[in-house]
């Protein structure tokens, strides 16, 4: 991705985004091809007064490229969690830009197949118990932690941050974790990775 995006800048503009600006709601419709290049941004919807998160980007990667290349309204909405600077191009450039280069295809394709990815990726985290919902997470994002809030752990998983200290205290108490300054350490990994296994992670 990152050897194309001088190619992209040629033809788009880079904007700049302060943290908790709003990129696009659900249901506007898609203009530009959307590529975050620097920050961070979440996707989520808003279901009964509750935000659904479902997916945070990080660079290099498109943005809700299918709504623009299909012409259709957003079906989600998107805001940054920090300063962010998104490359936006045209779609109309981009569609000829593709015409005259196959790699720019292949880097589409792949970009809609981790999409798809993403979504099999929420669709079975949704159906796991909260219990091995969080400890998969925990081990996937281990050596991050130290820089992980739990507000931001329950955001991810959809949970209620009420719901997740109930658990957290439970895994205390069990010795598979600690906590310090609000941050989770990981003490009994192979406990951990023993219960995923079980539940077939």
């Amino acid at each position: 991705m990152q050897e194309y995006l001088e190619f992209l800048k040629n033809i788009g503009l880079v904007k700049k985004y302060p943290k908790k600006a709003i990129l696009f709601y659900e249901g506007e419709i898609a203009l530009n091809l959307l590529i975050l290049i620097k920050g961070k941004v979440r996707v989520y919807k808003c279901l009964n007064d509750k935000e659904l998160s479902l997916h945070f980007f990080t660079p290099a990667s498109f943005i809700a490229e299918m709504a623009t290349l299909k012409e259709i309204p957003y079906p989600a909405n998107a805001e940054c969690l920090e300063e962010s600077e998104i490359l936006e191009v045209n779609i109309n450039d981009f569609k000829r830009l593709c015409k005259e280069n196959e790699k720019f295809n292949m880097l589409l394709l792949s970009s809609l197949f981790e999409k798809i990815q993403i979504l099999g990726k929420n669709l079975m985290q949704n159906s796991m118990p909260l219990r091995v919902k969080l400890l998969n997470y925990l081990l996937e994002n281990e050596r991050n932690l130290a820089k992980i809030s739990q507000k931001q752990i329950a955001s991810y998983l959809n949970i209620r941050v009420e719901s997740l200290s109930r658990v957290i205290k439970e895994f205390k108490i069990q010795g598979l974790i600690n906590t310090k300054q609000g941050k989770i350490f990981l003490l009994d990994k192979e406990e951990i990775i023993k219960e995923c296994i079980w539940y077939g992670l």
